[in-house]
């Protein structure tokens, strides 16, 4: 254990000095005492960044264990302490939290100890402590003395270490694409590079890419965590994959409490980032008493079951299995110092961060995410999956993502001409009523037709009547007229003349007839006298 803790600092040595972070951390921030001698003494003396032999110093009253309380404003991996003393000082020690309030100025609670001295010395002498666990995300820095009576009088307190990038990463993607920007070694080295921009990218374990908000792809859908399986080379951070990006913000994210409600809510929004207005990223916690936005610390200081945390934003896949419900809590561990974990979403499920809880996936608000055939059939959701309904004049086929155009008009059942004065056409996806030759359509009604009356546009000659049908109609001459060959009407001939002239003529030449037959046998019997 010892070994790898050696380790661990010296790497961290290694990033302060190729990095430039050997910022003194502690410069001008606020610090608090658990006593002051005087005003002369007040402990802002003590990160004023002036080291004299006769310059101001921090001084506590004489009685408990005096200690200073150094708030970073912000999260850091502290690395070492370095303490410049004023007078003797027997031993103390140096611890971390995230829990002090500065409200109450009270002793620290749940305090990480750093390191332990119990040298005695004194100017101009200093003492530099290493943290045996380097790898803690800190922001307040206590250092206490180790008599239990007494003055802790400090000429200056410098602290050291790195940034966090923990809080900024929001996890891994398939579907970021950024301009390759450079190459890096660290997270840091790639964040400063976009200060300009909300997010950055990290690819391949190096390739670095600057984002604005407005650039990040919809819908943005978290892949594993264990995608982005690549760290940097110098941090030990999560730096991508060899397909997948992991997401940072340049600025810390903002904290908001998590709804009453433990489970989520299914949405219509599209996936995207929770973001304030300015871009800027919102992590949620969950606090047993709910938190403030902005605040460090829960006010209860305990969280709901499955989360942990100084905000309890992160999950512990080891109780109620990290509240992730029906989905499977899961734990991936980067750097060898920092375990993160996240819901494996079921299919059909979706996480914008690694933090959030899965909800159900929309896939009909993107094609690319469903396999329904638009000309045929409408996408519906479901919990966890979606469906692929048919449009109206169609019908479901072997394939559930298609539908196929059904014939209306081969049975009477599925369409309702009107067989007197329509005849069915099947379209696509439908049917139409058209009108049998005349007929015409009526307002309003799209099945039946209305006979038309010909007779009112036709039939116009002299001596002609028009006889309308169901669907036609007939021209006929007027009484007394018949039709000549040249489709005209004209007066039709005395028929009961003719007939009289026909039945005088006929016994007419009968008679004719006769007188010559008589004639005929007159002479014959004259001849044989």
């Amino acid at each position: 254990m010892k070994h790898i803790i050696t380790s661990v600092c010296l790497i961290l040595l290694l990033m302060l000095c190729v990095y430039g972070q050997n910022t003194n951390l502690a410069l001008r921030k606020p610090i608090y005492a658990s006593s002051v001698y005087s005003n002369e003494y007040r402990p802002e003396e003590a990160v004023d960044g002036i080291k004299k032999e006769y310059g101001n110093m921090a001084n506590t009253a004489d009685g408990s264990a005096g200690w200073f309380v150094i708030d970073l404003q912000k999260k850091y991996r502290v690395l070492y302490v370095t303490m410049y003393p004023r007078e003797r000082v027997n031993g103390f020690s140096v611890g971390l939290t995230n829990n002090f309030n500065s409200a109450t100025n009270v002793s620290l609670i749940k305090n990480e100890l750093c390191a332990t001295s119990t040298k005695q010395f004194q100017k101009p002498d200093l003492e530099t402590l290493y943290c045996k666990k380097p790898y803690l995300r800190s922001r307040y820095v206590m250092l206490q003395q180790a008599v239990t009576s007494g003055e802790f009088n400090v000429e200056e307190l410098e602290v050291y270490g790195s940034e966090i990038y923990d809080d900024n990463h929001l996890g891994c993607y398939s579907n970021i694409e950024g301009t390759h920007k450079l190459d890096v070694a660290a997270v840091e080295q790639c964040s400063t590079q976009c200060t300009a921009y909300q997010f950055f990218v990290i690819k391949n374990g190096k390739e670095c890419s600057c984002l604005s908000y407005t650039s990040l792809p919809s819908p943005l859908i978290s892949s594993p965590l264990s995608n982005c399986n690549l760290t940097c080379s110098d941090d030990g951070y999560m730096c991508g994959g060899f397909s997948y990006y992991s997401l940072y913000s340049v600025k810390d994210c903002a904290l908001n409490a998590a709804p009453a409600s433990s489970s989520p809510s299914p949405t219509t929004l599209p996936p995207q980032l929770d973001l304030l207005s300015s871009g800027q990223c919102i992590i949620t916690t969950h606090c047993s008493a709910g938190a403030t936005a902005g605040s460090d610390v829960c006010p209860s200081q305990s969280c709901v079951t499955g989360w942990n945390g100084d905000v309890c934003d992160d999950r512990d896949c080891s109780v109620n299995s990290g509240s992730c419900g029906v989905h499977t809590c899961v734990s991936v561990t980067t750097g060898g110092t920092n375990t993160m974990s996240e819901c494996q979403c079921k299919e059909g499920y979706y996480k914008t961060t690694y933090r959030e809880d899965c909800k159900d996936l929309n896939e009909c608000m993107y094609p690319s995410l469903n396999k329904c055939d638009n000309a045929t059939t409408s996408c519906s959701n479901t919990a966890g999956s979606y469906e692929c309904a048919c449009l109206s004049g169609y019908e479901k086929k072997s394939d559930i993502y298609s539908c196929q155009d059904i014939d209306e008009c081969k049975s009477s059942s599925l369409n309702k001409c009107n067989t007197t004065s329509t005849f069915c056409e099947n379209t696509v996806g439908s049917y139409k009523c058209t009108c049998i030759e005349g007929f015409q359509q009526i307002l309003n009604n799209n099945y039946s037709c209305n006979d038309i009356d010909e007779c009112l546009t036709t039939c116009k000659q002299e001596f002609e009547s028009c006889v309308n049908t169901g669907g036609s109609h007939s021209c006929e001459c007027i009484s007394g007229y018949e039709r000549d060959n040249k489709d005209t009407c004209i007066a039709a001939p005395n028929k009961a003349a003719i007939i009289g002239g026909v039945v005088g003529g006929f016994f007419g030449l009968l008679l004719i007839i006769g007188v010559i037959v008589g004639v005929i046998f007159c002479l014959r019997k004259r001849r044989k006298e």
